[in-house]
């Protein structure tokens, strides 16, 4: 399957104002196809510290990843197991840049891509240094057929 997610994890320490923060992320998140996976739920840490609230977002990994794409919004959208569906790895990256996020890695596969607090990422790659690579099917053994009827794209930037 070429799809990519985009995992975070946060703690809540005022839920009015997370509240807040939730509703703001609305426009950008419809903007750049953000499509929200897992939210909230009990997990258990094993070894380390861990934010409380894990937060996942998916892409898609067939789309070329340096061109920012987003499907539109559409209520009572179904996918129909075709590529033509969400956004690329451009719209992602520029939406984590907006929330302070930094790409720092994907995978050969290139449908898990990595993000980091920007404040936190300055020992990682960043910029040309970070490979945006396209799902690759001959890695995963299957692929996604291409659209029925081509989207709307529209620019995710």
């Amino acid at each position: 399957m070429a799809k990519g997610y985009w995992i975070a994890s946060v703690d809540v320490h005022d839920p009015e104002a997370y509240k807040a923060y939730v509703a703001a992320n609305a426009v950008p998140f419809a903007k750049y196809g953000a499509r929200f996976l897992v939210r909230g739920g009990s997990g258990e840490t094993v070894e380390g510290a861990f934010r409380s609230r894990v937060v996942v977002i998916e892409y898609n990994g067939d789309l070329d990843p340096t061109v920012p794409k987003v499907m539109p919004y559409t209520p009572g959208w179904r996918w129909d197991r075709t590529s033509g569906y969400g956004a690329s790895l451009a719209a992602l990256e520029a939406l984590g840049e907006a929330k302070g996020y930094r790409l720092v890695h994907t995978e050969l596969t290139g449908v898990n891509a990595f993000f980091v607090r920007a404040e936190l990422a300055d020992p990682l790659p960043a910029g040309d240094e970070v490979p945006r690579r396209s799902a690759s099917h001959s890695l995963l053994g299957h692929g996604h057929p291409p659209p029925r009827h081509e989207p709307e794209w529209r620019s995710g930037a």
